[in-house]
């Protein structure tokens, strides 16, 4: 209990402050941050949802004309991201997979006029998508937030420490 009337304590207590204050001030001004910039990404979570209904209506087409293993990245992707919702790469694998089966459909001879159709349209809702993706606000903030944000003093240093993580950004 003597060190504790110490001016040696009094430093390290000082100093455990500062460590500490520093921490919790970088982590919840990050946080704020971070959570209003994620409140606008209602709009590019909807686009994604539609994504995948757009995917999964194509597989339920090209079945009727691909093999199980010509679709197999596109099954795969769709069962992926319904496991796991939140994972950035899978929405664009997903789109690439989905593009690539549009593009074998459209060497496929035997495809129905009423199909042709449907295909077009996934492919025009596919382009759309990913361009009403690239322009939301959100896509600009997070970009913003990963780029300048974190990547400025005291928060490249500091972000990792406190958990902060650099925010989704969808293509």
């Amino acid at each position: 209990m003597e060190f504790l009337k110490t001016k040696r304590a009094g430093a390290l207590v000082l100093a455990m402050s500062v460590v500490f204050g520093t921490l919790y001030g970088s982590h919840r001004s990050l946080t704020t941050v971070a959570s209003k910039i994620t409140a606008q990404n209602e709009m590019v979570l909807k686009d994604l949802q539609t994504r995948v209904g757009v995917a999964e209506n194509l597989y339920t087409v090209a079945k009727r004309y691909l093999s199980h293993e010509e679709l197999a990245a596109l099954r795969s992707d769709l069962d992926f991201l319904a496991a796991n919702g939140n994972d950035v790469m899978a929405y664009a694998d997903l789109t690439s997979a989905a593009q690539g089966v549009l593009f074998q459909m459209a060497e496929v001879d035997e495809v129905t006029e009423p199909d042709r159709k449907y295909l077009s349209g996934f492919s025009a809702q596919l382009e759309s998508g990913v361009s009403t993706i690239a322009r939301d606000p959100y896509t600009t903030l997070a970009e913003e937030f990963n780029t300048v944000v974190l990547q400025r003093f005291p928060a490249n240093v500091l972000h990792d420490l406190t958990g902060v993580e650099e925010l989704p950004v969808y293509q």
